[in-house]
């Protein structure tokens, strides 16, 4: 039986240990956030926007107009005109407010890609970190439970040894023993599965396709966390990047709607410059002035804003519904704190609570009292080290239960953030 597990456990160490590992520490993986590849894209989507020219200019048509009008007979506009020839040039211009409003969206949608990026970064700094939580307390837990696996082995070959001495043993200590080392197996496969899938995510942060081990040293202590935990509430909320985003939204859909508003609005339309070019071969009175020919016109126009209505609306529905998105989006980020913060006090306390029982129980003093193990038969001393195992496992569990529960809080609340990670993320 020994040999059998001790072979699994060779197995296991060899299947789940990483071959040609780098080691890398908890700050480099958390690090990998900057070189997402969603975070990444949104940034260069920020810097290509920010070289873009929206700027709309006054003029906007120059058409240049040139006539020539024939005639062979003589005009009787006070002489004899033979030809008349015309040249203008026509502005149409755009008008003010519209040039200042179509200004001014580039740097709302400069911010739109940058709170984007923001919030993705965000998303990308929670992943690495659960990540690093669920490889750390799966490491403890194999650890645990490998060592509760040698203690059941051992106490399996102690009873086997009481039968062959014509001793007795329990038939439901017996059918315990088989039961715990066959449900230990089942958790050490799935434990194994589960540190292959964390390793694999991990290669993907480092876009690389060897194995990493991680340097737990810095990563903060479930102590620390606990200690972070009852002054979060305390903490001033950070404006979340997902609410940024959402404002962002509705500040560039607010732009698009002002300038589509004022399309078709324009009263002064264009500016005409012309000349007039006569020429005469007869006598003329003296009156008449071929050379007073320029000529000035300027258009004006009565709007119709209704001719552009639908762009108008459909324009309005979507600031409408920017609006609403950012103003739902705050309620549901304050519930979202709200049970957050619930969910981490009572994972706490359920983690005091069996920390109470572990430090405090009656295995636990039996096992620090000499006089008892001095009195104890060595399967009595198994099986308390063998409860004293089993309420190990289930605090590492709980821990793990409270660092996922204190991440998730940090994010809802907006204080994970990178240039914050000696405070809230890592232990010095």
């Amino acid at each position: 039986m020994r040999k059998y597990f001790t072979f699994l456990n060779f197995l296991f160490i060899l299947c789940s240990a990483p071959a040609w590992a780098q080691g890398v520490s908890v700050e480099n993986v958390l690090a990998t956030a900057f070189t997402d590849e969603k975070v990444k894209w949104e940034n260069e989507m920020a810097r290509f926007s920010n070289t873009l020219n929206y700027k709309l200019p006054a003029i906007k048509k120059i058409e240049f107009r040139l006539g020539f009008n024939g005639n062979n007979t003589p005009d009787t506009l006070d002489g004899s005109l033979r030809n008349e020839d015309y040249y203008s040039i026509n502005l149409t211009t755009n008008k003010w407010k519209e040039m200042k409003l179509q200004k001014a969206i580039k740097p709302v949608q400069t911010k739109l890609y940058t709170t984007e990026m923001e919030m993705l970064f965000l998303k990308a700094l929670q992943e690495r970190y659960l990540l690093l939580v669920n490889l750390y307390y799966n490491s403890e837990s194999v650890k645990t439970t490998m060592e509760l696996q040698g203690l059941l082995v051992k106490k399996n070959e102690l009873m086997q040894q009481i039968l062959n001495e014509g001793g007795s043993v329990k038939i439901s200590d017996a059918l315990e023993v088989d039961r715990d080392l066959i449900q230990l197996y089942s958790l050490l496969q799935q434990e194994e599965n589960d540190a292959s899938a964390y390793q694999a995510q991990l290669r993907l942060f480092f876009n690389s396709s060897q194995n990493y081990t991680v340097n737990f040293s810095d990563l903060i202590s479930i102590k620390k966390a606990l200690y972070n935990a009852s002054t979060l509430k305390q903490d001033s909320i950070i404006v979340h990047p997902s609410l940024r985003y959402k404002e962002a939204q509705y500040q560039f859909a607010k732009s698009n709607f002002k300038l589509e508003n004022v399309q078709n609005t324009n009263v002064f339309n264009s500016f005409q410059l012309g000349y007039n070019r006569p020429v005469y071969t007869t006598d003329i009175l003296k009156k008449f002035k071929p050379e007073n020919t320029l000529t000035f016109r300027v258009g004006i126009s009565v709007p119709l804003a209704g001719n552009n209505n639908l762009n108008r609306n459909n324009a309005n529905l979507e600031q409408y519904d920017a609006l609403l998105n950012w103003q739902t989006a705050q309620v549901i980020q304050s519930k979202s704190i709200s049970v957050q913060e619930s969910r981490l006090e009572n994972s706490i306390q359920q983690y005091k609570a069996f920390e109470a029982i572990y430090t405090k129980s009656i295995v636990t003093r039996l096992l620090e009292n000499e006089n008892v193990m001095a009195q104890s038969t060595a399967l009595e001393i198994i099986d308390l080290k063998i409860a004293r195992k089993k309420l190990e496992i289930t605090l590492i569990n709980s821990a793990n239960t409270v660092m996922q529960n204190y991440v998730l809080l940090l994010e809802s609340k907006g204080l994970m953030q990178f240039d914050s990670r000696h405070k809230y993320l890592l232990e010095h």
